[in-house]
């Protein structure tokens, strides 16, 4: 159980007509408790409470509007967390206590890019650089866990006419451990023989393993055409590279694609959509990202499959 409490300051500073400082922070204080839900009948719940100040969150963004069309940022923040179980929910006990060290999990962010936009607003454009350093304690060990991610990321939109719409994304990303990973961390045995599972509680040597379970690249696009009679179409899809399924490579899942077809139909406050999800029928897969299931787990992802919707709006 969580109770959380915060106090939030923010304020936007005018340095001159084109350039302007953001600045925020936040306090948050928790009081946490957690405690053995299935203890056997008379003994007593297992349990620890805990009230813990996190580490003050930061946020400064400087922004310098070139022209009227173009404008450029440069962002630093340093964000505070609880970190939490991932595999039970809650917060884990180890000794049978709350270890303090869950809540100094924080985030450090450095980000720099550039938006445009033409006059009229029918063509939008982004780029932006950021690397971002994830630090924290583990519990069970008492010793770092820290992952490091830098990557590019392009966005734009492009409306022709006032019934139709083209917008997406492209991203590059590494991600890789600090020096890690720590024991527990997920493997895959060469074998992948779901009949003699991977060991999820070694010890690997250390390096900069690339994080499991997430692409290097990613692109999305979507488009939309809405009538004037209230129907509109719409496609939308994404491509993505390969992805590691454990720290060494031994499997991996190859590079993939998803594409999605949709109709719908408004009026007044009424509306009837009807989708067709992996509409190509592709064979994708992904991964648990758990840690306790190993690298063995991989599920498929959805077949084509409809998701039909009626909404009404107050």
């Amino acid at each position: 159980k969580l109770m959380n409490g915060a106090v939030f300051l923010q304020d936007r500073i005018s340095l001159s007509e084109s350039v302007s400082l953001l600045l925020a922070t936040r306090w948050d204080g928790v009081k946490v408790k957690s405690e053995d839900p299935l203890a056997p009948t008379g003994v007593t719940p297992i349990g620890d409470e805990i009230e813990k100040a996190l580490p003050v969150s930061l946020t400064a963004s400087l922004r310098w509007k070139l022209n009227r069309s173009l404008a450029t940022y440069l962002t630093l923040n340093r964000a505070a967390a609880v970190d939490g179980s991932s595999s039970s929910g809650g917060y884990g006990l180890s000794g049978n206590e709350l270890p303090e060290v869950i809540f100094e999990n924080r985030s450090d962010l450095l980000e720099v890019g550039a938006k445009f936009s033409n006059e009229d607003g029918s063509l939008e454009g982004s780029a932006a650089y950021y690397r971002q350093h994830r630090v924290r304690t583990n519990p069970r060990f008492a010793i770092p866990d820290e992952i490091f991610v830098r990557g590019v990321e392009l966005a734009g939109s492009y409306r022709p006419s006032s019934w139709l719409n083209f917008s997406g994304n492209f991203f590059y990303m590494a991600a890789n451990y600090v020096d890690g990973p720590l024991p527990g961390s997920i493997a895959t045995a060469h074998a992948f023989d779901p009949a003699v599972p991977s060991d999820t509680f070694g010890s690997y040597e250390q390096g900069d393993y690339r994080v499991p379970g997430l692409p290097r690249w990613q692109g999305n696009l979507h488009a939309v055409a809405t009538l004037p009679s209230g129907l509109s179409f719409r496609a939308w899809g994404g491509i993505q590279g390969d992805k590691n399924v454990d720290l060494f490579g031994h499997v991996v899942i190859p590079s993939q694609f998803t594409i999605n077809l949709g109709v719908s139909y408004r009026r007044d406050s009424w509306e009837l959509s009807a989708d067709c999800l992996n509409a190509t029928d592709e064979f994708n897969w992904r991964t648990t990202e758990s840690p306790f299931a190993g690298g063995d787990l991989v599920l498929r992802e959805l077949p084509r499959h409809w998701r039909v919707k009626l909404a009404y709006r107050f």
